[in-house]
């Protein structure tokens, strides 16, 4: 039987990739340069949202690791009412501990950055929110199709539980509604690869000591 999207989507099928969770390494995928095993302090994380007017926003958590692999940690797309926009905000800021809230600057969003900081100090809870700005020379359409870069890479992963980020996925092209994949592509701003605490470590400890040798007069190295 033909498949009534086939000429229409956008995405090639084989460009899925997959990952599996452990109780140690929610991530576990196998890839080009091998098997990976992340924990989430290995990964950059972000929540994505799309805060959509038909009160079913999109909302992605996403974690990209060392090599740039993006991984689709957490999706949610249900109707909600700004209320539970904002409680869901705050229940996915404590499981995931995100670098950032990221939400797009339109009228409504501006209304959620000054809820959600009221709320912070209500609940003694922060974070730090990146406002999207779309790109004025890209229709909703087209930022998404952007993605194709990516996925055609092999740089994101799905959970094959996600069923609603894998069906956007197959039909995008075919359907207007993709609001998981109008959120996942504001990533493209904000994603950046992961520095590992190790790494974050040694680097600080570098500073220190080449601090510590430098003339206080001068600047330069006393060595």
């Amino acid at each position: 039987a033909n498949d009534p999207h086939e000429g229409l989507a956008e995405f090639d099928l084989s460009w899925k990739r997959f990952y599996s969770r452990t109780p140690i390494h929610p991530v576990n995928a196998l890839t080009p340069i091998g098997s990976l095993k992340w924990r989430l302090r290995d990964l950059d994380v972000l929540i994505l949202n799309d805060p959509a007017v038909t009160r079913t926003p999109g909302i992605v958590v996403t974690g990209t690791d060392r090599y740039m692999n993006v991984f689709i940690l957490h999706t949610v797309k249900k109707e909600m009412s700004p209320m539970e926009f904002v409680e869901t905000q705050f229940s996915l800021v404590q499981k995931y501990w995100p670098r950032a809230v990221c939400i797009e600057e339109v009228v409504f969003s501006e209304v959620y950055s000054h809820w959600l900081k009221r709320e912070m100090l209500i609940r003694n809870t922060r974070f730090n929110i990146l406002p999207y700005k779309p790109p004025k020379d890209k229709v909703k359409f087209e930022r998404v199709a952007v993605l194709g870069n990516y996925y055609a890479a092999g740089q994101i992963f799905f959970h094959a539980d996600q069923e609603d980020m894998i069906w956007e996925f197959d039909n995008f092209g075919a359907t207007d509604n993709y609001h998981l994949h109008d959120a996942l592509a504001q990533g493209e701003q904000f994603w950046r690869p992961a520095v590992s605490i190790h790494e974050e470590k040694e680097r600080d400890e570098y500073l220190v000591e080449r601090f510590e040798e430098m003339d206080p007069v001068t600047g330069y190295s006393t060595m």
